[in-house]
């Protein structure tokens, strides 16, 4: 694999190039790897919160899975076109 592939993008990648190449520990590497997925999972979630056109599903509803299911079917039905 070579620096142009889309796996070596991937979170935490980088970190484990550093340590096959010496620049750190292995225990080190899996740190670097630890925090570069927390910071990817709280940009995440600022994105998904910043976003007023999403919805928020309490899963735990009675019924919110089939609610869930025929919002889904309906989004997908207008793509279908």
């Amino acid at each position: 694999m070579h620096a142009g592939h889309a796996a070596v993008r991937a979170v935490a990648i980088g970190s484990c190039g550093a340590h096959l190449s010496g620049a750190c520990t292995l225990a080190e590497a899996v740190q670097r790897g630890i925090a570069a997925t927390r910071q990817l999972a709280k940009r995440q979630i600022t994105w998904i919160r910043s976003d007023a056109t999403l919805e928020r599903i309490d899963p735990y509803a009675v019924g919110a899975c089939e609610e869930w299911n025929r919002e889904l079917d309906y989004e997908l039905s207008k793509l279908g076109r």
